[in-house]
């Protein structure tokens, strides 16, 4: 789960350039989560294509997402508002296991001065890791708690796949190539 909060801009009431926007662009280990996407202003959830337009930024390295505000519109239905928050959910695909990392670069664009449509700025990403991780398993006898040698088991996914892994000098890293199943 994500979430970007952002302070809504403070533009004059003649400004001419009033571009606001929130996007975020997942590593190739991410899926965003299909309709999990939700936008508030303060508490009150906004709604698309009247208070923003929501973007599919996608592309051949990963999942992402662009929302543009309509400021006027904003500042008029939620004139005390001064934070935006997105929230969202993405899933670790089998991607994820290509890199440690899973980046994800969330960005806050704006115009910098309200009256020059040319002073846009895509902003400074934010950006955050998260990592994959391994477990330690172990069989130990049920009475005294001594591991078992020579233990053979299998994992498998939720649909009840066996899951392949490949030795890495003892430590077993998995691989839907892999030859290791046990």
């Amino acid at each position: 789960n994500y979430t970007v909060t952002a302070d809504i801009p403070s533009y004059p009431e003649d400004a001419t350039a009033t571009r606001f926007v929130v996007g975020d662009k997942l590593s190739a280990g991410l899926t965003l989560t299909d309709n999990s996407i939700a936008v508030k202003a303060g508490d009150a959830s906004l709604t698309a294509n009247t208070h923003y337009t929501l973007t599919d930024k996608s592309d051949g390295t990963g999942d992402g997402f662009e929302i543009e505000f309509d400021y006027a519109k904003l500042k008029e239905d939620f004139a005390t508002a001064t934070q935006v928050t997105v929230t969202y959910t993405a899933v670790v695909n089998e991607n994820a296991f290509e890199v440690d990392a899973l980046g994800n670069k969330a960005y806050l664009g704006y115009n910098t001065n309200p009256y020059d449509d040319g002073s846009y700025d895509p902003g400074t990403d934010i950006e955050e890791e998260m990592y994959t991780f391994g477990i330690n398993l172990n069989k130990e006898d049920k009475e005294t708690s001594a591991k078992l040698a020579d233990v053979e088991f299998q994992l498998k996914d939720d649909q009840g796949t066996v899951l392949n892994f490949r030795d890495d000098n003892g430590t077993y890293i998995y691989d839907p190539k892999g030859t290791v199943t046990t």
